[in-house]
């Protein structure tokens, strides 16, 4: 399987990589900075820039075979204030509200009829057929839900 992986560079990521790797998977990871990326996860993983246009991210996703989500701030290091929690929970949100859009829209906004529902049936048991918005809204309201539960758990006055 080919596996596009956010937040590869961090605690889990860096973990994660080398055993998809070990077990036949090729993986495409999204970095803010493919040079630091490659010296921490090697030359074997293909580097997609964080700042690609919108359908740079499209294609590299319609290419892939699955999508690992680990990106945000890192939840180690300094106290749970208020202001701390939004930033983690923004950074999660912000992320996964990209990926969301991506997987949502493979045409990157071209014109071609290649939609997600024309793309997922019940044929291939492991994806879905539902209409692109109802899909969207709720994998955005899982997100935000399970940002909270993660920056809940650590959270400290």
């Amino acid at each position: 399987m080919r596996v596009f992986v956010t937040g590869a560079t961090g605690f889990v990521g860096r973990a994660l990589i080398p055993r998809l790797q070990r077990d036949g998977h090729a993986v495409v990871a999204w970095v803010r900075s493919p040079a630091r990326a490659r010296g921490l996860l090697g030359a074997e993983v293909e580097f997609i820039h964080a700042d690609t246009a919108p359908d740079g991210l499209v294609a590299a996703i319609e290419r892939s075979d699955a999508v690992v989500n680990l990106a945000g701030e890192p939840l180690m290091g300094g106290r749970w204030t208020a202001a701390r929690r939004a930033v983690l929970e923004g950074s999660r949100i912000a992320v996964t509200e990209q990926l969301v859009r991506a997987m949502a829209d493979p045409t990157g906004g071209s014109t071609s009829s290649t939609t997600p529902s024309a793309r997922f049936s019940e044929e291939e048991p492991a994806k879905w057929d539902t209409d692109p918005d109802d899909l969207t809204a709720l994998l955005l309201t899982l997100a935000k839900t399970a940002s909270r539960a993660i920056v809940g758990l650590g959270a400290t006055a």
